[in-house]
């Protein structure tokens, strides 16, 4: 119940630290859960309103206010190449393809760390 209430990185790495003291190595499906609200965390830090995939698509949409910088797109566009498209319709949004394999959580903590930094 905690966990769900998690709103903020440093939170989220509270509740690690604290997990691992009191019962060692979390399991997987508790470093999965931990990382998935990582992800919300730095979603709403950076502004995202929604993140979802579908097949092997990521999609992070933000406000219509909020703009992606020129800056953030360029290294976006370095680091993913033809995967990564960017929308300004009734969203400001960041489509990246997944290649075989890639975590999409993974993925998305990178955009979103990206983008708050």
């Amino acid at each position: 119940k905690r966990i769900t209430g998690i709103k903020t990185v440093d939170e989220v790495d509270e509740m690690f630290e604290e997990l691992r003291d009191r019962f060692g190595e979390p399991p997987r499906p508790v470093r999965r859960l931990l990382e998935v609200m990582r992800v919300r965390a730095l979603g709403a830090k950076a502004g995202a309103r929604k993140i979802y995939v579908r097949k092997n698509t990521l999609t992070i949409e933000f406000d219509k206010s909020r703009l992606l910088e020129d800056g953030f797109r360029a290294r976006l566009k370095e680091a993913f190449g033809d995967r990564v498209q960017f929308g300004m319709n009734e969203v400001a949004s960041v489509i990246v393809r997944l290649e075989e394999g890639q975590e999409p959580v993974e993925r998305a903590e990178y955009l979103l760390d990206a983008l708050t930094k």
